[in-house]
């Protein structure tokens, strides 16, 4: 193997690079030509997809620029340097769910994923967290290689392995049954974010029950998509604590508060979030990009 060159890019050639679809506030989902009858269709609850900021939101896209091995899809799940991540337990999924289009997008182009390993001691296969591969299908001497190994391979100085690696992943977010499966876990993760529960005092609440717009849902979301699915509930937790230092007269039990009083408090409280929400890529900028979407609501109950 040639000298790695660990800077990387994160761009494919112009001629290949698949373009996000933009407008001034938002990103549009890119869906492929062709038969689009097992693709879900957007319901409102989960119309924030297609408010996600620039750089996420677009099926096909790709990358491998900053400390992860590679990003791609809708939420851009990534490959970690030790192999695991959200990338590979989404290619477990579609591999169970769709072998034989797993085997033609991923296994024959190279990428595989592995969920069991023997057990040195014992013998016996154990479960494991998903680990994805890549091996070259053209160079029968290459050893399937990942995490760090692979970030280095990726991005090696002469680009030579940057098409064969990152154009099936690509292609498969063209593909309308990859495309379906990535648009399930994106609704998933946004009933996951809804469903999170934290601690206030001695009980328990769900994000849900303080955030029911669709934008302030959206934004927490978003959260959850760049910083992790459990960065959310650390902030919210922070958030509501703010929120009750400022309103000690406001009933502890959100279940019992009024309309009136949920349409006061619910503003107050996404601006409070967004003063203690964890570190994000570029937040300032993917927040404006929500506020200004005309296709979300401020409206309690919205989502």
């Amino acid at each position: 193997m040639r000298e790695p060159c660990l800077r990387g890019s994160g761009l494919l050639p112009a001629a290949s690079r698949t373009p996000v679809t933009t407008d001034e506030t938002s990103v549009s989902i890119r869906i492929s030509t062709g038969p689009r009858r097992n693709i879900p269709e957007m319901t409102p609850r989960s119309a924030q997809f297609q408010q996600v900021p620039k750089g996420v939101a677009d099926l096909a896209a790709v990358q491998s620029y900053d400390s992860k091995a590679l990003s791609s899809g809708a939420m851009q799940k990534i490959i970690d340097t030790d192999g695991t991540g959200e990338l590979p337990k989404l290619l477990a999924r579609f591999k169970e769910l769709n072998p034989t289009k797993y085997k033609s997008l991923f296994a024959d182009k190279g990428w595989t994923v592995e969920t069991e390993k023997i057990n040195p001691k014992t013998g016996k296969t154990m479960n494991i967290n998903p680990i994805a591969y890549f091996k070259d299908p053209n160079d029968p001497k290459m050893q399937p290689i990942t995490g760090s190994a692979l970030q280095q391979y990726i991005r090696q100085c002469d680009g030579a392995n940057w098409e064969k690696t990152m154009k099936p992943w690509r292609d498969a977010g063209k593909d309308p049954d990859f495309q379906s499966q990535q648009i399930k876990d994106f609704n998933q993760r946004i009933k996951d974010t809804r469903n999170a529960q934290f601690k206030i005092g001695k009980a328990f609440y769900r994000i849900s029950d303080f955030v029911t717009s669709s934008r302030g849902t959206a934004q927490i979301t978003d959260e959850s998509v760049n910083a992790g699915s459990g960065s959310p509930i650390a902030s919210m937790a922070r958030t509501v604590r703010s929120f009750y230092q400022e309103n000690p007269t406001a009933p502890s039990n959100p279940a019992t508060w009024t309309d009136e009083q949920r349409q006061e408090y619910e503003p107050r409280i996404l601006q409070l979030y967004k003063e203690n929400r964890g570190a994000m890529t570029d937040a300032d900028d993917r927040w404006k990009r929500i506020q200004d979407s005309p296709c979300l609501s401020d409206n309690p109950g919205s989502i």
